[in-house]
């Protein structure tokens, strides 16, 4: 068997979702580093060569391209989770996310968030950042002086192997993901609907999530804190959304925690869409090539299109030696029935009453 050459950290079975109209196997993309909008075969996008091999890892496991192998597995079951929910939205069939499709898919979400080239970044840039912050601390002891010189500048440097396994040593991490999926699972599972007024995108990191809890110094941006949403585009009409169900939805009213399918209105969509810009590491992918509020967003602050832009804040005491990039997330309505009377305006943006529009939908 012939060896994998063009190793995806997104997989093809996904981006064929979300495939340039009357193609399925091309997709419209938006590099942020460049600025640049083109066609790509979705053969060549969220790719790399070679992106998983590890010759060590392979050797130890007595196959080649072991990760590759591994991921393909989890892709098999995701792929039917996603196509089942698809397809029952497509025959009005659809009455919320099977126990199977739930399974599946908290299964595959910790997966598809450690694979990818982002996750890569980040990981790197911590363990980094710790290493840092460790020797630091020694050279304090060991050299006041010398420490004082030097003052903090310089940076740790991996090369591309050492890189690489640190990235798959967290993917590897069995326990880890598990636990993820045990977190997830027991969360809130809802299918958003874009309608047909607005799109979904994508990215080359697709599975977003932002916590909402406040704390002095943590960031409770983990999975497992509190008000934690975390959204997966699933086509682009419709998007995973999965949020803890014993806290407050910032997208959606607890009126409607016990529905399945949510119309959402325009400013949800753009809110969602622009968390696929700004935590991808480089591209942006639509099924309709408009991208106008990534490329806004990118030119209101241009570092958000370094693949190599800073993922972790240092603090020492009270000052940020460094910051991560941020950009400000467009705001979001939440969606609830006591919030639409059936004479207002309807919040999807048709410009008609709600009552002649989404209220039977709903």
């Amino acid at each position: 068997m012939s060896r994998v050459k063009r190793q995806h950290f997104v997989p093809q079975f996904y981006l064929r979702r979300f495939a340039k109209a009357g193609t399925q196997d091309q997709v419209h993309v938006f590099d942020k580093s460049t600025g640049k909008e083109f066609i790509s075969s979705i053969q060549s996008a969220a790719s790399r060569r070679y992106f998983y091999d590890f010759a060590p890892l392979d050797e130890a496991a007595g196959q080649d391209q072991v990760i590759e192998k591994l991921l393909g597995c989890f892709e098999g079951a995701a792929a039917s989770a996603i196509a089942g929910i698809l397809d029952s939205l497509s025959a009005g069939t659809f009455r919320g996310v099977t126990e199977q499709q739930r399974l599946d898919l908290a299964l595959y979400l910790p997966i598809q968030i450690l694979r990818t080239e982002e996750s890569r970044e980040k990981q790197v840039q911590w363990v980094a950042a710790l290493q840092k912050t460790a020797f630091e601390h020694w050279l304090v002891n060991k050299d006041p002086e010398l420490a004082e010189k030097i003052g903090g500048e310089f940076d740790l440097v991996a090369d591309e192997q050492t890189r690489k396994a640190i990235h798959l040593r967290t993917l590897l991490d069995e326990e880890h993901r598990i636990d993820l999926a045990n977190i997830l699972i027991r969360r809130c599972w809802l299918i958003l609907d874009a309608g047909e007024r607005a799109t979904f995108l994508t990215s080359d990191h697709p599975v977003v999530y932002r916590g909402h809890a406040k704390h002095p110094w943590r960031s409770m941006q983990g999975l497992g804190c509190p008000l934690v949403e975390l959204t997966l585009p699933l086509s682009p009409r419709y998007s995973l959304y999965v949020f803890d169900q014993g806290r407050v939805s910032s997208l959606v009213a607890q009126d409607l925690f016990e529905e399945h399918l949510l119309p959402v209105p325009p400013a949800n969509v753009t809110y969602c869409n622009s968390l696929q810009v700004i935590d991808s590491t480089r591209h942006v992918y639509s099924s309709t090539g408009e991208f106008q509020m990534a490329r806004a967003m990118v030119s209101e602050d241009p570092g958000m299109g370094d693949p190599r832009r800073p993922r972790v804040e240092v603090r020492r005491g009270d000052e940020i030696v460094n910051r991560a990039s941020r950009v400000e997330e467009p705001g979001r309505q939440r969606w609830g029935r006591r919030k639409v009377g059936r004479n207002a305006l309807c919040p999807c943006g048709s410009c008609k009453k709600y009552k002649k529009c989404c209220l039977g939908t709903r």
